[in-house]
């Protein structure tokens, strides 16, 4: 609008200018009439140009609204693009912080896997240890029962004399205590095969580790017939412990056909 402004005056101040310049190079007549012929002609040029000029005006205001409305839509493209940035940047800082989680998370996962295959390695290689010293190691088993039947007394151990399998050396067959030669797992099993009778309705027997108990057997009828007790116990031994087989009343008559114990 300022640039409009400036232009109307420029060609007021114009029209002025060439209002002067007539007065002063009027044109020589001869007469009334042709002076006014001549002044008509002037004035009809003055217009023609006076008419050009606002058509030149006219085009720049046109071009002057243009570059308004041009100007209008950049400052507005510039503020949408303002926000967009905006909007942008505040994308990215969720984005850093989302990222940032997931490392945080990623470095605890990767930590945590890391331990678990540290502690995968551990076992693994005592596995391997433990099955390397099993197949070193000679294998331990026994399997004994009595030759002859007979009755008990309270607190006998019972020596099952009549060894049928005796791998490893650990078991005696003149005591009734097998010796553990080696550090491992055993699993014994005793079956004791008791004569009853109406004063001797009941019989225990006891599975002894180093004189400790661990392990009770329990047959019972009143009857006048033979009763089994048996049972399967789970040892860990070392070098030198000792397990053996205890009668705990007196009187029991033992069959020794169907009494065995083994590893």
């Amino acid at each position: 609008m300022y640039f409009c402004k400036r232009v109307r005056e420029l060609f007021v101040i114009v029209l002025v200018i060439e209002s002067s310049l007539c007065d002063v190079n009027e044109p020589r007549c001869y007469s009334r009439f042709d002076y006014d012929k001549k002044m008509m002609e002037k004035l009809v040029r003055t217009e023609i140009k006076m008419e050009e000029l606002l058509g030149k005006l006219e085009v720049m205001e046109k071009r002057h609204n243009s570059v308004e409305t041009k100007v209008d839509n950049s400052v507005k493209e510039i503020h949408d693009l303002g926000k967009r940035h905006n909007s942008v940047e505040t994308e990215l800082d969720y984005s850093k912080a989302a990222v940032e989680t997931f490392e945080n998370m990623t470095k605890s996962d990767i930590g945590g896997l890391e331990k678990s295959i540290e502690m995968t390695d551990q076992r693994l290689d005592a596995l391997f240890t433990n099955n390397t010293e099993s197949k070193l190691q000679s294998p331990v088993a026994f399997f004994a029962r009595l030759s002859t039947s007979f009755t008990s007394s309270a607190g006998q151990t019972l020596v099952f004399d009549s060894v049928t399998t005796d791998v490893g050396g650990g078991y005696n067959p003149g005591t009734g205590v097998f010796t553990a030669p080696a550090d491992g797992l055993y699993v014994f099993s005793i079956t004791v095969m008791v004569y009853m009778t109406t004063s001797a309705t009941s019989a225990q027997f006891i599975l002894k580790k180093n004189n400790n108990t661990v392990m009770w057997l329990y047959a019972s009828e009143t009857d006048s017939v033979y009763e089994t007790a048996s049972g399967t116990g789970i040892l860990s031994l070392e070098v030198g412990d000792t397990v053996h087989v205890t009668n705990r009343e007196s009187g029991r008559y033992i069959y020794s056909e169907y009494t065995f114990f083994s590893v």
